[in-house]
């Protein structure tokens, strides 16, 4: 994570997420939006990703942990 003093004097910390996110193979988006999913096959409307709703536990489980290791370090 980056430490940072703002000008009031708080502390932000920031992680950056992405790589460790890259790293599961459930880190992505699927292109099942909706429980009616029609195969390109038998659309000619491209399917569309959905960024919402990944496998759990998955990936924001893993930043909830780094989130509560931060907190617990304060």
């Amino acid at each position: 994570g980056t430490e940072e003093e703002a000008p009031n004097g708080s502390i932000a910390k920031l992680v950056d997420i992405t790589y460790c996110s890259l790293l599961r193979p459930d880190g992505h988006p699927g292109k099942y939006r909706d429980s009616n999913f029609i195969s390109k096959s038998e659309s000619t409307q491209p399917v569309p990703n959905d960024c919402l709703h990944w496998c759990l536990p998955g990936p924001i489980d893993t930043w909830n942990e780094i989130l509560l290791q931060m907190i617990k370090d304060i």
